[in-house]
Formats: C-alpha cells, sequence, structure tokens
C-alpha cells in the first residue's frame, strides 16, 4: 500500500512539474508577444487604405473608399490627411457638404490605428498549430463572459513571439481582426489588414457595416514621437 502511495504522488509530482513548465514557457512566450505588440506602436503606416460596406435591410450594399496619407511625419503632432477615392483609388471630384462629412468619418477611423489592447485578463493557451511549417500558440484573453461575451484571441509564432493574427469579438454585435505580415528587417512583424464588422440591426431589420483597412509603407517613429 505504501508503494502504490509512494508511486502515486511521484506521478503527481511528475505531472505538477510538467504543468509549472509550461506555465513557464507559455509565460516566456506571452513576454515576447507583448514586446512585439509594443515595439509595433514604434512604427507607423505611411498610407492607409479604407473600404467601409453599409448595408440595410431590403437595400444593396453601399460602399465608400478613402485613401489616408501620413502628412507632417517630422512633426511633434503627426496627422493623416484622408480623401474619398474610387475603388481604384483615384480621387473623387469636389466635394460637396455631404462628401466632406463623409470624409470626415472615413478619416476618423483612422484612430484606429494597429492596435488592439492585449493588457487586460490573464491569457489562456488554447493549443498550438502549425502553418506553412511553422508553430504557432493560440492564446486567449476573456474579459468577461456568459451571454454577451467578450474576449480577444491570438495567434502568434512559438519561435520569436510574431504576431500572425488579433481577433477581437465584443459581444454578439462586433468583430475585430488584426492580420499580420512577414517580420521586417528589425524582426517586428506590423498589421497588413484590419477587418471590422459591425451588426446593429433587430429582429425586424438589419443594420451592418464591414471596415476594412490595408496598412502600406511602414515607417519607425523616433522615441519622442511615439503614440
Amino acid at each position: 500500500m505504501k508503494k502504490l502511495i509512494a508511486v502515486a504522488c511521484a506521478c503527481l509530482l511528475v505531472f505538477i512539474s510538467e504543468a509549472a513548465l509550461a506555465n513557464d514557457k507559455d509565460d516566456v512566450l506571452w513576454a515576447k508577444i507583448i514586446a512585439q505588440h509594443t515595439a509595433g506602436r514604434n512604427w507607423e503606416a505611411q498610407e492607409i487604405r479604407q473600404v467601409s460596406e453599409y448595408l440595410h435591410t431590403g437595400s444593396r450594399s453601399t460602399f465608400m473608399y478613402a485613401l489616408s496619407t501620413m502628412k507632417n511625419r517630422d512633426s511633434q503632432v503627426r496627422e493623416y490627411e484622408t480623401i474619398l477615392t474610387d475603388s481604384n483609388w483615384q480621387a473623387l471630384p469636389a466635394l460637396d457638404d455631404i462628401s466632406k462629412l463623409r470624409q470626415s468619418i472615413a478619416g476618423m477611423s483612422t484612430i484606429l490605428r494597429h492596435t488592439i489592447a492585449l493588457d487586460y485578463g490573464k491569457p489562456i493557451r488554447l493549443g498550438n498549430l502549425y502553418l506553412e511549417y511553422k508553430e504557432l500558440t493560440v492564446f486567449q484573453l476573456a474579459a468577461s463572459e456568459g451571454f454577451d461575451p467578450v474576449y480577444t484571441r491570438v495567434w502568434a509564432y512559438v519561435d520569436t513571439g510574431c504576431l500572425q493574427k488579433i481577433e477581437t469579438r465584443l459581444g454578439s454585435r462586433i468583430e475585430m481582426t488584426l492580420l499580420y505580415g512577414e517580420a521586417n528587417k528589425d524582426g517586428i512583424c506590423l498589421p497588413v489588414e484590419f477587418n471590422q464588422s459591425s451588426n446593429f440591426g433587430t429582429y425586424s431589420s438589419e443594420k451592418r457595416s464591414n471596415l476594412k483597412l490595408l496598412y502600406q509603407d511602414w515607417q519607425p517613429v523616433t522615441n519622442d514621437k511615439a503614440p
């Protein structure tokens, strides 16, 4: 009986040690992910292409295209200048008052920039997978649970902590996905595409919007000008 207890205790100790080791590895990888996420704040896309789609019940989708380019890059206050375009990213003719309002709204979307918060909740590893022979780990951050859960899932490469995708669900109405590209010369993975789907309809009326931002020409920002 004593031998059985001793064997059981030994097995339990091995299990606890392996679990602790897994947690340590998760902590190290998460630290790399946060380092990558933080480093990305010191880079800015010089051009952002925006596609907005609006859908109401019984009507066709309405699309709006906008192009935002970084102005005053060397200034302490850097801003995006936004113009409305056609689907080929060519500027539209002179704007009327309604178009100016639409342009203003389009410009506001650039404040989304390329950041989804990762500083809430405790990361929980959901598992590993392979993408083009590279191993990724999937973490989840849950802010709340219940009928309308709020959570964020993070896909990151195991060897570098480079982000591959961040997906956030805000209840049942808003979903956001941020896709990342390959690491740049400084080893930082930066976003290439942001997608947001919003549904504010009711049982009798559907009101849905989709937003896509395409990021191009990332440039470093000096520390005294970083957002």
